[in-house]
């Protein structure tokens, strides 16, 4: 099968979604089907291949379309998006009418893109990464032309079949995935923190990700707040980064370490005596609507997780595999942190049991379960 999928952000870059869509390629890659991904071609993007940009087991193809991007242009920022979008679906359009195979399986997070292709007969997998807001005509006339719509949570699943009537059948869910070779490291915590620069000794506790307030890191940077412990937030780009240090500047025993290149995110991991992942239940996406990739990697790695008892969370963690604490529960936090580092035998059998269940959430798993509904 020949499988493209089309994005509208940098690529490769150190973008989630960008991250994401090379997992999901590779995967599909490993089980023998010709992959490619289509996007504009943007100031910014890093020259590198995404195999050598992310660690990949394989290549792939990579189509950048002419755009005309105005996001570096002062006052422009605003429409920016939308420009350099409409630049790109024109030249998609004509790159799908005189190169593309007319078999091409077409996966996309855009609605626009979906509904351009969809519209000139493509077979179109539409993902809902983001929760469909406005526009409800529109969302619906896509989601009446698209062969599919892949969504990451069965809660999204529920909440499109009774928001916008799309019938049951025609969606497919399919969380997230880890590559558990990867993430089940063999190095010591010694030798991870030797690899890292880190202090030998004393405990870390680690959040690996964006740094936006629905998830969590503000509520972990002060519910840390005075104990003994070194808390560390690898992830999120420069303004971001600033922005947080800026606004947490008195909270001595937190470290803000950036965007960190995937293939070095297992030595974090195995660096840290407790990974958090603290969801905020204010937002939808949080509590609803995601399928955090640090969740499973969190589970492979082996190291203890305490995570916020939202539904997007317990879909994948299950009871005995980590700590759930009640969301947005500062004290309640603080508190699960200290007790998971007072019970090292306890929280090491629950972090064997999740990486005992992250066994069976691999990419490729995942992309065999997608192919069997799709061809």
């Amino acid at each position: 099968m020949n499988i493209a999928y089309v994005i509208t952000v940098r690529y490769p870059s150190e973008r989630a979604h960008a991250l994401y869509v090379s997992l999901v390629l590779d995967a599909f890659k490993t089980l023998g089907h010709s992959v490619s991904v289509i996007v504009p071609r943007r100031f910014g993007r890093n020259t590198a291949t995404p195999r050598a940009f992310y660690g990949l087991s394989n290549d792939v193809e990579l189509h950048t379309l002419p755009t005309i991007d105005t996001t570096y242009i002062p006052l422009m920022d605003r429409f920016a998006y939308l420009f350099y979008t409409s630049t790109f679906i024109f030249s998609l359009f004509f790159y799908v009418l005189l190169h593309n195979k007319k078999d091409t399986l077409f996966f996309t997070n855009e609605m626009i893109v979906a509904y351009v292709l969809a519209k000139l007969g493509k077979k179109v997998v539409y993902e809902v990464h983001d929760y469909p807001s406005g526009h409800i005509s529109w969302y619906r006339s896509t989601f009446e032309r698209v062969a599919f719509i892949l969504v990451n949570t069965d809660e999204k699943k529920k909440d499109l079949e009774k928001e916008y009537d799309v019938e049951s059948h025609k969606i497919i869910v399919a969380h997230n995935g880890v590559d558990f070779k990867k993430f089940n490291s063999t190095l010591s915590k010694e030798q991870a923190r030797t690899e890292l620069s880190l202090p030998e000794v004393g405990r870390i506790v680690l959040y690996t990700g964006s740094l936006f307030a629905w998830k969590g890191v503000d509520m972990l940077a002060e519910a840390v707040k005075g104990i003994d412990v070194d808390a560390y937030f690898v992830g999120g780009n420069e303004t971001d980064g600033n922005a947080f240090t800026q606004k947490h500047t008195s909270i001595e025993n937190i470290h803000v370490h950036g965007h960190e290149v995937h293939s070095r995110m297992p030595l974090w991991l195995r660096a840290a005596d407790v990974l958090v992942i603290p969801n905020s239940a204010k937002n939808a996406v949080s509590e609803r609507h995601t399928s955090p990739m640090k969740l499973f990697e969190y589970m492979a790695s082996g190291t203890p997780i305490v995570a916020s008892d939202v539904f997007s969370l317990r879909e994948i963690l299950k009871e005995g595999e980590g700590y759930f604490v009640p969301p947005d529960d500062e004290v309640a936090l603080r508190t699960c942190i200290q007790n998971v580092l007072g019970e090292r035998g306890e929280s090491s059998a629950r972090a064997t049991k999740a990486q005992e269940h992250a066994k069976s959430l691999s990419w490729t798993a995942r992309a065999e379960s997608i192919l069997i509904v799709v061809q």
